[in-house]
């Protein structure tokens, strides 16, 4: 019987949440240089598992509302990746590549395909609170990692590198350049936008204050930028029209592509590199890669890329072994994917999936979408997050709460109006038992008002009475 007590969906929603969230924090870990190892495979263990779970969740609770929905937009959101594959697939045959390069461009896209099936799944357990079950794990994560740099350190050294940090305006040295955890901290920024604009519940407060400490311990300029991007984007959108919020969202997202390829051709002809030695900017070894996979690429519209994948092991051998990324996602597209992929994956990342989750969902599902886009645009630029775990995991769960959220309510609205209609419907048919002729129920109905009428006109004359007694 307890058995059963526990298997009821709200019940079981929480437990099987935990779960959940206990998963996301062990993923949160994985790969923290500082904290014991995780085996190499924790990932893809906690992707099945949430899938086995989910799946089992449909079969038992049967949430078919929210099952259609997150299997469109997963749908949606995997399309880059899968024209990335074919597009890959194409390039590696033309160019006669190894087994090893292929094996490794499609591990990745696998990766992260998954990666979107996880999300996905567990929106159809949580409706739009798996966003509170993610926060959950990321937040256990982080405050994890933070004990462990307090407990290797020390406490007093570590408040010494955080009060150098608050006086110098961000400079990180000692403990504190340890929780710079880039992937962690672009996903709380994304998510304080969603709690800033979106999120309605006793808990903001709570969640804005934690994800906000962690952001700032992992300290990363562009994001506070982004964030002001996003609210001020989703600010102005909800105060106009939605033809105009197509107009402007559309027109956004072409500029971000022009603005990506600009980026690539001023990498490509140097410009750049000028430019910040003028400047006196450190780019922390970032114009040394850029310049080593100068002759993978060239600006020609007939340039087909590479391969996705394929920047990954070309940094490695010539840069240094551990470093993994080229520390521009617009970059590695372009030399990836070349010119005619590139403005499509690009196209389709920043535009096109706004546009059709719009026709598709509603405005403020694709304005939650554009408005981390937003946000992201700038860590695509110098960083890596294309392929980032959380930092994916941020961008695409916010939409789905958003949409899931819509859908909720609008369940219960239409299942009120059906237990409205129902109701109306049970009186008049007990009237017309009780009435047989329309005129004797109309009669009936009218003579139950006039004694209405008159019981009132009863109790204010008994009112009047009563307070001239008084008098």
């Amino acid at each position: 019987m307890k058995l059963f007590h526990a298997l009821e969906p709200k019940r079981a929603s929480i437990w099987w949440g935990m779960v959940y969230s206990v998963f996301i924090c062990l993923t949160t870990l994985y790969g923290y240089f500082y904290m014991v190892r995780l085996p190499w495979f924790i990932v893809q263990f906690s992707y099945a598992v949430i899938i086995f779970l989910g799946a089992l969740w449909v079969m038992l609770y049967g949430e078919l509302s929210r099952v259609k929905p997150s299997v469109r937009m997963m749908l949606l959101q995997m399309a880059p990746l899968l024209f990335a594959l074919m597009w890959s697939m194409f390039v590696w045959a033309f160019n006669g590549d190894s087994v090893a390069v292929m094996k490794r461009g499609i591990g990745v896209i696998s990766y992260q395909l998954l990666l979107l099936m996880m999300i996905h799944v567990a929106g159809m357990m949580f409706g739009p609170e798996v966003i509170q079950y993610t926060l959950f794990g990321f937040i256990a994560g982080n405050a994890m990692i933070l004990l462990d740099v307090i407990r290797r350190r020390g406490f007093g050294s570590f408040m010494s590198s955080f009060i150098y940090f608050i006086v110098h305006m961000g400079d990180v040295i000692g403990p504190m350049a340890d929780l710079e955890v880039q992937d962690l901290t672009f996903a709380f920024g994304a998510i304080i936008i969603y709690l800033l604009m979106y999120y309605h519940n006793p808990k903001k407060k709570l969640f804005l204050i934690f994800s906000f400490i962690f952001f700032v311990l992992g300290w990363k300029r562009a994001a506070f930028l982004g964030i002001m991007m996003g609210v001020v984007y989703v600010h102005y959108m909800e105060r106009s029209e939605e033809r105009v919020q197509m107009k402007i969202s559309m027109l956004i997202g072409t500029v971000l592509v022009l603005i990506g390829f600009g980026y690539v051709v001023i990498i490509r002809e140097g410009i750049l590199f000028d430019l910040v030695d003028q400047l006196g900017i450190n780019m922390m070894g970032r114009d040394k890669m850029y310049k080593i996979i100068e002759d993978c690429y060239e600006i020609n519209p007939l340039f087909m890329g590479i391969g996705y994948g394929k920047v990954s092991t070309i940094t490695e051998v010539r840069y240094a072994r551990a470093v993994r990324g080229l520390h521009s996602d617009i970059l590695r597209v372009y030399v990836e994917l070349g010119f005619p992929g590139f403005f499509i994956w690009v196209g389709t990342t920043f535009a096109f999936t706004y546009y059709f989750m719009v026709k598709s969902y509603s405005y403020k599902t694709g304005t939650s979408y554009m408005a981390i886009a937003l946000f992201l645009y700038l860590t695509y630029l110098t960083d890596n997050t294309a392929a980032s775990y959380h930092t994916q995991v941020a961008w695409h769960v916010v939409p789905l709460a958003v949409y899931l959220e819509q859908v909720e309510k609008d369940v219960v609205s239409t299942t009120a109006s059906g237990r409205d209609k129902m109701t109306l419907w049970k009186r008049n048919v007990s009237l017309k038992k009780k009435y047989p002729s329309l005129k004797e129920m109309m009669a009936a109905e009218q003579s139950k008002k006039d004694a209405l009428k008159h019981s009132q006109s009863l109790d204010k004359k008994k009112e009047l009475f009563n307070t001239l007694k008084k008098l």
